[in-house]
């Protein structure tokens, strides 16, 4: 066998920095497509459960509950500070919140720290490796069950929303809750469509809660609210904002009171409204 010439040294020297800056590369674009894999937003999977996490629910007392609707934009107000503490002081006296724009358990474990009520974290999406933003439920009243299912996108869409539908018990009668966020996306009126169809077929009382992107003049939600024995719980209160988007709507039961608080500690004001269920 030959051995290697000096003039062979320069070309396996060369050949090897080709297969280096290939192999660093390859190397690199791998790391690459793992991380952008990783980073990439995915829908939250289905779930059914039947307890709430922090303390145990306790049935609200009087002959009314009051509920609240509020898109919650991740703690963060109108003048770009977080501040969950807003939040928090908004929600007080409330028995039942469906939220919207939840960024994780920690921030709706924090929330219902503060306002000692048991909570549920509800994601719609799916990011890092773990639930990452989503509806929650904020709830004093006992929870029989809950199902989390999402609304219905095209493929290749990059935001996920789901709902929520929990079952309650007042005054030892089961209360239907659906809370959800809809998308502001072209197919909103499918997903709108789809959540009012899934209210409607629930047995009364039943309760649809909020941000629903969506006007009374939406030809899908008004609709819903021209349906016999629906009612527009937070009607004609206007939610202090030009266009009313956050939904407070429901049947089978009673309306005694309802307001909302101004928008400061989010976008969106809070909607809330006192229900009763009808006499017997």
């Amino acid at each position: 066998m030959e051995n290697p010439t000096a003039s062979d040294k320069p070309n396996r020297t060369k050949l090897w920095r080709i297969w280096s800056i290939a192999a660093t590369v390859l190397l690199a674009g791998a790391v690459g497509f793992v991380g952008w894999q990783y980073s990439r937003k995915s829908p939250a999977l289905p779930a059914y459960g039947r307890t709430l996490n922090g303390p145990a629910p306790s049935a609200a007392a009087g002959k009314t509950f009051r509920i609240a609707s509020y898109n919650i934009q991740s703690g963060k107000g109108l003048d770009g500070r977080f501040d969950l503490g807003r939040t928090a002081k908004n929600l007080q006296g409330v028995d039942v919140a469906g939220l919207n724009e939840v960024r994780g358990d920690g921030m709706l474990s924090d929330l219902a720290e503060r306002l000692n009520l048991p909570w549920l974290f509800s994601p719609s999406e799916r990011q890092f490796g773990k639930d990452y933003f989503g509806n929650g439920l904020l709830c004093r009243l006992p929870v029989l069950s809950w199902q989390r299912m999402m609304l219905p996108s095209p493929p290749g869409n990059d935001t996920f929303q789901s709902a929520l539908l929990v079952r309650l018990k007042y005054q030892d009668r089961p209360v239907n809750l659906l809370i959800a966020h809809v998308t502001l996306r072209p197919y909103r009126e499918t997903q709108l469509q789809a959540l009012t169809d899934l209210f409607l077929s629930l047995s009364e009382p039943a309760i649809l809660v909020g941000d629903m992107n969506s006007s009374q003049d939406d030809p899908v939600l008004s609709a819903l609210l021209h349906t016999p024995g629906v009612t527009d719980a937070t009607a004609p209160i206007g939610q202090g904002q030009g266009r009313r988007i956050d939904w407070i709507i429901a049947r089978g039961l009673a309306v005694t009171d309802k307001g909302f608080i101004e928008r400061g500690a989010s976008d969106h004001p809070m909607v809330w409204a006192d229900l009763s269920l009808p006499e017997k």
